[in-house]
């Protein structure tokens, strides 16, 4: 669609690969109530990334020209790639080592308690408390920011950041739903591997996305 950048589709594929929010609706998918669950986790994630952006994208553009809103958002990319470099070092550094097992968090040993109100906070909380999503869904929305001072085509393209960026969601969510309890083992085993190996996933999507908007805030 013309008027959207070209950088919202990764970082929204970034987004919807992140392992720590699958990871959260994988516990959640294997609950007795799974599906109104995983809808409100689903729904909670979805706005959040709508409401993040929304809210940088009118604090970038406000009262800014667009040789200024060019360079606020040079500057947004270079700080965020620089964020998502030191993160991916950070967790790279904490990974588990020599066959030992991830730590699972304690807060995610109780999300199989969750009710759907529950769920739904849990979701925004995974985009608005996590470093690495919040900043994912700042930068895009910085770049939409930039590209367009059109308010049409800025909602198109949150709309569009958000949507991808809960693709990743809709695929376990999808087949919870339309195989039931039969779900339960693929699912099972998705999650254990998320916990064995989303630490080094997450590292490479985060070295890669961080020096692609590190090169491009530095040479815009």
């Amino acid at each position: 669609m013309s008027g959207i950048p070209a950088e919202v589709v990764p970082l929204a594929v970034a987004t919807a690969v992140s392992p720590l929010p699958l990871v959260v609706l994988l516990v959640v998918l294997l609950t007795p109530r799974a599906v109104p669950n995983g809808l409100a986790l689903a729904a909670g994630w979805a706005i959040a990334l709508l409401v993040v952006g929304a809210v940088t994208v009118t604090l970038v553009g406000s009262g800014a020209g667009l040789d200024e809103r060019g360079t606020v958002v040079s500057a947004v990319e270079v700080l965020v790639g620089l964020l998502f470099l030191l993160l991916a070092a950070r967790q790279w550094s904490r990974r588990p080592r020599g066959g030992v097992e991830a730590i699972v968090p304690q807060w995610l040993l109780v999300a199989d308690q969750s009710t759907p109100l529950r769920a739904f906070a849990m979701g925004a909380v995974l985009v608005i408390a996590n470093p690495k999503n919040l900043a994912l869904a700042v930068a895009a929305a910085g770049a939409v920011a930039g590209a367009s001072a059109e308010s049409r085509t800025r909602a198109w393209a949150l709309v569009l950041f958000a949507a991808l960026g809960t693709a990743g969601l809709a695929v376990p969510l999808g087949l919870r739903i339309s195989l039931g309890t039969r779900a339960d083992g693929l699912l099972s085993r998705w999650r254990r591997w998320l916990v064995v190996h989303g630490t080094p996933v997450a590292c490479g999507l985060l070295a890669a996305i961080g020096w692609l908007l590190l090169l491009r805030g530095a040479t815009a």
